[in-house]
């Protein structure tokens, strides 16, 4: 079956947590909404039409940080039949627009190595000699030079900007391995794109 996606207001979704409960608890919301700051659009959210509403039953998290950042719509995959009469109604609503799902993705399939941010949480702030070596793996993976990484000891988090080889699995594989051993060797990381890096 294709995939039906809409983007509409964000005050359109209905959270429902008797409902449709948030099992996902891999986020660290704060986080989450501090990398959810450095892209548009969000990742789609899942909802299902029950008479003339749409409930959330994925993706509660970004929906949240959407409302939390002011934007003004988010992307959906209806999960209800399209055959459904409430479906059929729901699309034709004037804050409702269909999106051709296929073309994105084709679109997102040609961009292997998009630029993008990538957000890092401590457990506390980084001195010098680790942020000097925070700066030496992130460089030996993105290449020397290609990359400033800026420091907010508030947060405290490390955030940079780069060209991503994000299909090439070896790559991902040792990427996370360079972060999963920085976490051990010198300051534990709580999250990475807003999501736990290890388990609590």
């Amino acid at each position: 079956m294709p995939i039906l996606l809409v983007e509409l207001p964000v005050d359109v979704p209905v959270l429902d947590e008797p409902k449709c409960p948030d099992p996902d608890d891999k986020f660290i919301f704060d986080h989450l909404v501090r990398y959810c700051a450095t892209f548009d659009p969000l990742p789609a959210i899942t909802v299902r039409v029950d008479g003339d509403v749409a409930i959330v039953s994925r993706g509660h998290k970004y929906l949240r940080a959407a409302r939390a950042l002011g934007r003004s719509t988010v992307r959906a995959v209806i999960a209800s039949a399209p055959t459904n009469s409430n479906v059929r109604a729901f699309l034709v609503r004037e804050d409702v627009r269909t999106l051709d799902w296929d073309t994105l993705r084709r679109k997102e399939e040609e961009e292997a190595n998009p630029k993008g941010w990538h957000v890092l949480f401590f457990e506390r702030p980084l001195s010098d000699l680790e942020r000097e070596d925070l700066e030496e793996r992130v460089g030996a993976l993105f290449g020397v030079g290609e990359v400033q990484i800026l420091y907010d000891d508030a947060g405290p988090c490390a955030e940079f900007e780069a060209i991503t080889p994000i299909l090439d699995p070896e790559w991902a594989a040792k990427y996370l391995a360079a972060l999963l051993s920085f976490s051990r060797d010198r300051v534990r990381i709580l999250s990475y794109q807003g999501q736990r890096l290890l388990p609590d």
